[in-house]
């Protein structure tokens, strides 16, 4: 009997250990203690192991891999990712596999979808907010030091000669600009059109203008813009090339070198840009990319089968944390030359209807396995509205899990508006009636007359006035008295 129960004993260790061991093969070997977040693809058709630590990982196990954009898999893989515009990273099997015989890396990778009349997909986010919450209680996001960098390590591989009109790259951001949307503050993919009118027919080529040229000008693009986006990519961007139409390369947008983004520039990676070795050049077949970010600049590295390995320090223009991975290309919008804003607004932009490569269809372009590992894991506070009015600095989470507004990270109370929710209930009491109205009242000046002191909040319309108009918006939020205010009751209140 003894013995039998150390058998089992031994049995159930050696299983736990074998479990382990997946997991961290799962993760290219590394210890699970150091990793923020992977997704090597292979699970969403080889089944979920109930123990591993890492969200990205369906919940419910999946058998058989289909090679089908409407199969499981992918619908399981865009339940984890927020998909944008469709199907434009698709699950896909039938690709050599860089690490072959590894219980990690079997042959089921993310491939690039060009423009199709059913999909003109781009780019899939993962929110790691909840993932760092889950490991680091009171944590949202991480960061890299000097002492302890953050690292991003993934495979890339094309067939011959279609690396350099690829458009996916990996892209770590922030989220915390409410100006930004809900996909977090990405790297500016805007673009003008590049016409090339000789035979063939004409193509129009998009061409991303927020770039470094060094010697070079660009035809179309307005001036650079000076903001600092919460952003730093490595990968491939095609829509670099300032001269789509070259008949040496096709006559598409063709770009040899990998590119990056500091968060102010994007840059095609050449010798002696930045400190380092390798001239970053990389025409077809396998490559690691890694990005190790540090204080104040980030290293990039590429390790390729077939132009060796080359490695710069990038200073880093955006120096904040990342709560978002990305993979892909993001939404862009065409920009007025003039200008610089975008035609149609910022709500234009979109995923280009552009076909990478000549044909119609799948490139030849795929990436496994992106790992995020080490780091230092930070909160996110910054000045919180709560619903009576008042500010604080707190947490995101805590602020907006207590019904207040974030008013982004790292923001100071001082010159920050807070208003009640809804603005209306002025003496929060949770509804909106006539003793509301009489503070109104007092504030009421008639157009073009000035707020005064105290009654910034009712300035609905920013005229710089209380007038009629401003009345529609506190009328909208009315309950009367005792009747708690309900968004959901009131959906032309603006709160």
């Amino acid at each position: 009997m003894k013995h039998r129960r150390l058998a089992l004993c031994l049995a159930v260790v050696v299983a736990a250990a074998t479990r382990e061991l997946a997991a961290d093969a799962r993760c290219l070997g590394y210890d699970p203690a150091r990793i923020v977040f992977c997704d090597d693809f292979d699970q969403y058709c080889n089944g979920n192991d109930p123990d591993h630590p890492w969200s990205g990982y369906p919940t419910v196990p999946d058998y058989g891999c289909p090679d089908d954009a409407t199969d499981p898999n992918q619908n399981l893989f865009n339940q984890g990712w927020i998909d944008q515009c469709a199907y434009g990273l698709k699950m896909q099997v039938d690709r050599p596999d860089p690490l072959a015989g590894q219980v990690y890396n079997l042959p089921f990778a993310l491939r690039y979808r060009g423009s199709t009349a059913a999909s003109i997909a781009q780019r899939h986010s993962f929110d790691l907010t909840s993932v760092i919450a889950s490991r680091h209680p009171g944590m949202e996001a991480v960061n890299g030091t000097d002492e302890k960098p953050l690292v991003l390590r993934y495979w890339g591989w094309s067939g011959t000669g279609t690396y350099p009109n690829s458009p996916m790259y990996v892209e770590l951001m922030l989220d915390d600009d409410p100006s930004q949307g809900p996909d977090g503050d990405w790297a500016p993919t805007d673009y003008v059109w590049f016409d090339c009118n000789a035979s063939p027919p004409a193509k129009r080529y998009p061409i991303v203008c927020q770039q470094w040229l060094a010697d070079y000008t660009m035809a179309d693009c307005p001036e650079l813009s000076s903001r600092v986006h919460a952003s730093h990519c490595f990968g491939w961007l095609a829509q670099l090339d300032r001269n789509p139409c070259d008949n040496e390369t096709g006559r598409k947008p063709t770009m040899y070198h990998a590119a990056t983004f500091d968060g102010l520039k994007w840059y095609d990676l050449r010798l002696d840009v930045f400190p380092g070795y390798g001239d970053f050049l990389h025409y077809s077949g396998g490559a690691w990319f890694e990005m190790s970010v540090r204080t104040d600049s980030y290293v990039v590295r590429l390790e390729s089968s077939g132009q060796g390995v080359s490695q710069a320090t990038i200073p880093r223009q955006y120096l904040g944390p990342f709560n978002k991975i990305a993979i892909g290309t993001a939404p862009g919008c065409e920009l007025d030359p003039i200008t610089g804003e975008c035609v149609g607004g910022p709500s234009a932009r979109e995923c280009w209807d552009y076909v990478y490569g000549e044909a119609i269809g799948w490139s030849a372009t795929y990436l496994d396995t992106p790992v995020l590992y080490d780091g230092v894991y930070v909160a996110l506070e910054g000045a919180c509205c709560g619903v009576d009015g008042t500010c604080s600095v707190i947490g995101r989470s805590v602020c907006e899990a207590a019904g207040g507004h974030f008013q982004g990270y790292q923001t100071p109370c001082e010159g920050v508006q807070c208003c009640p929710l809804p603005f209306a209930d002025t003496d929060h009491d949770g509804d909106v009636d006539q003793w509301d109205f009489s503070a109104w009242q007092l504030c009421y000046t008639g157009e073009g007359q000035g707020v005064p002191a105290g009654c910034d909040c009712f300035d609905r319309d920013s005229d710089v006035d209380v007038d009629a108009g401003d009345f529609a918006a506190f009328n909208a939020c009315s309950t009367g008295p005792n009747v708690p205010w309900l968004q959901s009751q009131l959906p032309a209140c603006v709160p």
